[in-house]
């Protein structure tokens, strides 16, 4: 089945970061994520604008198959067959972090990056554990927006400060396959 970008959103930029960032080791969590530190005032960075080293699915093992490289850039095909979403998340865990990205969206999607997330088969969702940063298409969104919905929030906690800019959508010409 052949669906183009618009139905499914978010792009981000080489040095960025994706949907979803696991953070803070999980309390309970059956297997913890390996403990990422970085030299001290040092950055670490979570992709390498060639691969999906380094992320796997929420609460999944195997390859991931609804992301892939475009252009240096991390794409986001939608939610994997029965699956709540399209979240992935990193193999380590980041703790007391800053925590900075580009990013791309299409006409009229909806994403975001989460942080803090916690995997743990008993949480089917990233949101039911992390907040999110909310990227949005403001202006295209087909329905109206409440303030702490748009762009820049942290999601329904935090409304971005008033000297967001926002650019145009990103436009995709071709269609992708999507699982």
């Amino acid at each position: 089945m052949k669906h183009s970008f618009k139905n499914f959103g978010l792009m981000l930029a080489a040095a960025g970061l994706v949907c979803v960032q696991a953070s803070a080791m999980a309390v309970g969590n059956p297997v913890p994520a390996k403990k990422a530190t970085a030299k001290k005032g040092g950055w670490v960075s979570l992709f390498d604008g060639k691969s999906l080293k380094g992320w796997h699915g929420f609460n999944k093992k195997g390859p991931v198959k609804n992301w892939e490289i475009v252009d240096g850039a991390l794409v986001c095909l939608g939610a994997a067959q029965g699956d709540t979403g399209g979240d992935i998340v990193t193999d380590k865990a980041y703790s007391n972090f800053e925590l900075t990205w580009q990013w791309k969206i299409d006409k009229g999607s909806n994403s975001g990056v989460l942080y803090h997330v916690v995997e743990d088969p008993k949480y089917p969702a990233t949101y039911e554990t992390g907040p999110e940063y909310q990227i949005i298409d403001d202006n295209g969104w087909p329905e109206k927006l409440e303030d702490w919905q748009k762009t820049g929030c942290d999601y329904a906690m935090y409304l971005p400060n008033n000297k967001k800019k926002l650019m145009p959508v990103w436009r995709v010409e071709h269609q992708q396959n999507c699982i």
